[in-house]
């Protein structure tokens, strides 16, 4: 158990706050983890890589960033950054004024629950890559440049229940990733509802409570049914779907 520790670092050959590395059954609890940063790509709050069936909980992870961002597709800067991890649970932290950088992050991780964060002012709120059957519910994703990125090759992913609002850009963002499911999602006050790019298909967007437009620029099959547009005029709605 780790609680109650105030971690921060500088411009070193690698840093993270609090760094998991091959680790298990840990629980790490109610610390801040802030002003981490190293090299053009790297500062992470919390990192875990190559662990399994750890509880993040209830941290404060800030002012994590690289030295130069690289911008949201390419960063890996975090403040809370799962990487080739499994089964992992993070529940009720707060990731915010990461600059340059994601939230939370996932790159090759799967089976992990996302629960209950909060996610403001960071340069992407939730940012998940090639990753698949992890479940986010619950989340608030808010006043980020992007609200959420699913980023090549992430599948069967669940988003229940997440309010996603007031984003810069777009509130979820889609590229060449297949079968995740958005449902009952709040999506609404960003510049752009929802965007698929590249050879995404077959992701089911129900019940969501949306504003704004929907693209669809790789033309691939979505099925989109039962969500909410602020009207039940068909004629409206079908000028904010656009393929």
């Amino acid at each position: 158990v780790n609680e109650n520790i105030k971690a921060s670092g500088g411009p070193w050959s690698y840093t993270a706050g609090i760094f998991l590395d091959s680790s298990s059954n840990n629980i790490v609890n109610n610390n801040m983890a802030d002003s981490n940063y190293v090299g053009d790509d790297g500062g992470w709050g919390i990192h875990l890589v190559s662990s399994t069936s750890n509880t993040i909980g209830y941290n404060m992870a800030r002012y994590n960033h690289p030295n130069s961002p690289c911008g949201w597709v390419s960063a890996a800067s975090a403040g809370i950054y799962l990487e080739t991890s499994t089964n992992n649970t993070v529940v009720g932290n707060t990731a915010d004024s990461n600059i340059g950088s994601y939230g939370i992050g996932l790159n090759s991780s799967g089976y992990n629950l996302i629960d209950s964060n909060v996610l403001h002012a960071n340069m992407m709120g939730l940012a998940v890559r090639n990753s698949s059957y992890n479940v986010f519910i619950a989340n608030i994703i808010d006043s980020n440049t992007g609200g959420v990125a699913l980023l090549s090759s992430c599948t069967n992913n669940i988003l229940k229940g997440n309010r996603i609002t007031n984003n810069r850009d777009s509130g979820i963002w889609i590229f060449a990733s297949d079968t995740n499911v958005i449902h009952q999602n709040e999506i609404i006050a960003n510049d752009t509802t929802l965007i698929f790019f590249g050879a995404s298909h077959g992701n089911y967007i129900v019940k969501n409570n949306i504003s704004g437009n929907v693209y669809n620029k790789g033309g691939l099959v979505q099925t989109l049914g039962q969500n909410w547009f602020g009207t039940t005029d068909e004629v409206t709605i079908a000028t904010k779907i656009n393929d």
